[in-house]
């Protein structure tokens, strides 16, 4: 499981068992997340996915700014 979805469980109560893209959406739609951190969350996973089935070898240059995005984002000591 990635390390954003169990940050977004452990905010969002009411998470459950969801997929990564519906607790992106609702954790936009509960103001958990920028609407921007979604976007770029969102664009984030389906890096991951392509790589997953081996679409993309490489997300180099995909995502330009989405380190900055991680480092604004407040961590849990635990997850961090």
């Amino acid at each position: 499981m990635p390390r954003i979805a169990i940050v977004l469980r452990d905010r969002m109560p009411d998470a459950g068992k969801k997929p990564l893209h519906q607790l992106i959406r609702q954790g936009a739609a509960d103001v958990v997340l920028t609407a921007r951190q979604a976007v770029y969350l969102d664009y984030g996973r389906q890096i991951r996915n392509r790589m997953a089935h081996g679409q993309v070898s490489t997300i180099r240059g995909q995502v330009p700014g989405l380190c900055g995005l991680l480092k604004t984002v407040r961590w849990p000591q635990a997850i961090a």
